[in-house]
């Protein structure tokens, strides 16, 4: 995940971009700017390091494709597991 966030073509959603936002995130939930609960904070905390995990600039569905990145990361662990991962 860091080898594919310090890509040098990429100008924005960089390690810095992640490391802001977790920073972000537990600062808004310590000053009770949003309340989640651990399984809530832990879904928000993936969902900012998979929001642009593929990153092209040239390409218009990097988001999708983070998407599908995500899922074949959840079936990896699923099928390791040997159990179906909830998230």
């Amino acid at each position: 995940m860091l080898e594919a966030y310090s890509q040098p073509h990429r100008a924005y959603h960089d390690t810095t971009h992640i490391t802001f936002m977790l920073g972000r995130l537990d600062d808004d939930v310590l000053e009770g700017e949003i309340e989640f609960d651990e399984w809530e904070r832990r879904c928000v905390m993936l969902a900012i390091w998979w929001h642009d995990y593929v990153y092209d600039p040239r390409s218009k569905d990097n988001e999708v494709q983070s998407i599908l990145a995500w899922e074949g990361f959840v079936d990896q662990v699923s099928h390791a597991q040997g159990a179906p991962v909830l998230v």
